[in-house]
């Protein structure tokens, strides 16, 4: 299969195999709830199973179907529970995107496992394969489903009876596509850090002004995530100087300074600002800077985690007090 293994906090999603999965899907897709929802129905056999998932077999690059296991430290580690897909839409015009599809056991059905599962896929297909978009084909009585699309962002775009006779619902679902940023977004920024930045305690993080948002998108790495026109995601790189990293002061020189990461509350669980992060060092990297910094509230253990698995670790000399009196640790790593 050409698709990696994709991991969540609760799902191993291992590329499907059709000969070493199909018993385990036979089985799935045999209870009745589920079945009603299947276009094909329940398949006769375990070989008439995998007969009908070999489509997967000779998909395009990057292309292909996984099979969701329970993760470990699960009540039953490693138990099939679902599938997920991406693939050409058999019904496909030239400018059509492939199409996603999943499928859940019926007793981990409101777990909200599908989208846990959708998201790992959303974010394999945006950061991995750069598709702008994608579409969903949900039976009209698939409730649970129709939801899930809209949650996901899709928007109805069709009709039709693709997969049967009974009609299905086109979403289309709109992927980040990250860009370099300018003077022009400033006002799209600050509407940004206003919905984003957040206190742990919920309240908001302190405002940036037009003055601030412009200095950060005059000069240095400037990544903005976008879904349609909509900023969704942020983070800036630039030279740091002595002392909090920015301003007048003399720059340090192999020293990149991180600010302004934010990612649109509405499409956490994208990976969209852990990419952007990664996407600002790779950049630093290569123009030269061999360290990163960065500044984190201490009482923000989420996004301290986040810094810490890309390689950040904290640096106690620099430890400051913010103008509202909260701690703030200076983070900082090799590239």
């Amino acid at each position: 299969m050409s698709v990696p293994t994709l991991r969540t906090a609760r799902l191993r999603l291992e590329p499907l195999d059709p000969g070493r999965h199909a018993a385990a899907l036979q089985e799935l897709y045999a209870a009745p709830e589920f079945a009603a929802h299947l276009a094909s129905g329940a398949h006769a056999t375990v070989q008439d199973k995998a007969d009908y998932l070999r489509v997967f077999e000779d998909l395009p690059p990057g292309l292909g179907g996984w099979v969701a296991h329970l993760a470990d430290g699960s009540a039953d580690p490693g138990r099939v529970v679902g599938r997920f897909s991406l693939r050409p839409w058999r019904h496909a015009a030239p400018a059509d995107p492939p199409e996603v599809g999943w499928f859940l056991a019926v007793d981990q059905w409101g777990r909200g496992l599908a989208a846990e599962g959708m998201r790992a896929v959303l974010r394999y297909a945006a950061w991995q394969l750069h598709l702008p978009s994608v579409l969903a084909l949900v039976r009209h009585d698939n409730d649970r489903s129709r939801a899930l699309a809209q949650r996901l962002g899709g928007m109805v775009t069709g009709q039709g009876s693709w997969y049967g006779p009974e009609p299905s619902l086109r979403y289309d679902i709109a992927l980040p596509v990250v860009r370099e940023g300018g003077p022009a977004d400033r006002d799209a920024v600050i509407d940004l850090w206003q919905r984003a930045a957040r206190r742990p305690d919920g309240t908001p993080a302190p405002f940036i002004d037009e003055e601030i948002a412009e200095g950060k998108l005059a000069h240095g790495i400037r990544r903005l995530a976008h879904v349609g026109d909509t900023l969704v995601g942020m983070a800036i790189g630039q030279q740091a100087v002595q002392g909090v990293g920015v301003g007048d002061e003399p720059p340090v020189p192999g020293l990149l300074h991180v600010s302004l990461v934010a990612t649109d509350p509405a499409r956490e669980g994208w990976g969209i600002g852990s990419a952007l992060v990664a996407d600002v060092l790779d950049r630093g990297r290569a123009q030269g800077f061999d360290r990163a910094q960065l500044w984190v509230l201490e009482d923000n253990p989420r996004a301290r985690g986040i810094y810490e698995r890309f390689g950040f670790s904290v640096t106690p000399a620099h430890t400051r007090v913010d103008e509202v009196g909260e701690r703030v640790l200076r983070y900082e790593r090799r590239l």
